[in-house]
């Protein structure tokens, strides 16, 4: 099996930067409109996950293999991005050069900024340092629960569990109950139920390209796009942007990338801009919205009075060359490191 492949590769380069384009255009008049579909990168990434997280279970040869795997690919990145981005934002607050939307924030900046190296400041009840970061968690939780099954060694009865759990997860479609406050506390408690059809559809996915394709995955790949509509207005942290219809129509191309994908028809995408965009999706994710929202684009339209689109376009570039730098001399070189190091504890 390839190392990488090139097509989620570019899937993951253009989810990217649909988010990047739906930040930059949020609630800013000057943009002209607003990319509202861009917040929906972050469905595309998920089920990109739960693909990729196979990928991983064949290269690990336990769960603690797994475990440096997850934590090499996350944590030295992000501890990079999130000290970057508090820096930032730290400049920003004392230059006075943009009006931050959650003062709490900036008001406990080096608190917050210690909670958020742990990845789980959505636990202790602490603001992300940036508003993108929430998605972090999700992911965690999904790893979390990949760890238990691999460490009790149930990995062959995961596409049964992840069917189980479709099932309680569709009745949160049922508004009664998605009104409850039982419910509210159990999407706090465990917010991978928001957007679990996506990750375990990834996983599906896996097993019909790798694997075997039979109608009852085909089936079930479907159903998990069907699951994920249903609970759209329960579950949806950015369903206040979206229409349903909208929502739906968007969810249905993605979930058609990926029929292409299956059958290898996605070849198409696939160019040396896309791939490159794809390598630093990460941490172009980990630091886009800081620093182009707040810092980049107001400092170029209020003090160089420059127009939005070439403040965009030049925040846009900024934080690609970043991102870039971040995922050469910090991500990939502290990846293979820490994986090296830790061959004696995987045996």
């Amino acid at each position: 099996m390839k190392q990488r492949i090139e097509e989620l590769d570019a899937l993951r380069g253009f989810a990217a930067l649909a988010v990047v384009f739906f930040h930059y255009t949020l609630e800013n008049k000057q943009a002209g409109f607003h990319f509202n579909i861009g917040c929906m990168g972050v469905d595309m990434f998920f089920v990109i996950s739960g693909f990729v997280i196979f990928m991983t279970i064949q290269k690990s040869k336990n769960w603690k293999a797994f475990l440096v795997s997850r934590f090499s690919r996350l944590y030295p990145a992000y501890w990079t991005c999130v000290s970057i981005t508090a820096l930032f934002l730290y400049g920003a607050v004392q230059a006075d050069l943009s009006s931050m939307r959650n003062p709490h924030l900036t008001e406990h900046l080096p608190a917050a900024y210690v909670v958020n190296l742990t990845m789980f400041q959505h636990y202790f009840k602490v603001p992300d340092v940036d508003g993108s970061y929430w998605t972090l968690i999700v992911e965690l939780v999904f790893y979390i629960f990949v760890l238990l099954v691999l460490a009790f060694r149930q990995i062959n009865k995961l596409e049964t569990f992840g069917m189980v759990c479709l099932v309680p997860v569709s009745l949160y479609a049922i508004n009664p109950l998605a009104g409850h406050w039982l419910f509210r506390e159990f999407q706090m408690l465990v917010p991978l139920v928001n957007y679990f059809p996506l990750f375990f559809g990834g996983i599906i996915l896996y097993k019909m390209k790798f694997e075997k394709r039979t109608a009852l995955r085909t089936g079930v790949f479907i159903l998990t796009f069907t699951v994920q509509c249903l609970i759209f207005q329960h579950c949806y942290r950015n369903r206040f942007y979206l229409g349903t219809t909208e929502y739906v129509v968007v969810l249905f191309g993605i979930y058609a990338l990926f029929f292409l994908f299956l059958y290898d028809r996605l070849a198409f995408i696939v160019h040396p801009v896309t791939t490159w965009l794809g390598k630093i999706s990460y941490t172009l994710y980990l630091l886009h919205q800081v620093i182009g929202v707040y810092i980049i684009i107001p400092a170029m339209t209020d003090i160089f009075h420059w127009n939005f689109w070439p403040s965009a376009i030049l925040a846009i570039g900024a934080v690609c060359l970043l991102a870039h730098w971040v995922n050469r001399f910090v991500e990939q070189p502290a990846m293979r490191y820490i994986r090296e190091k830790s061959k004696p504890f995987i045996q």
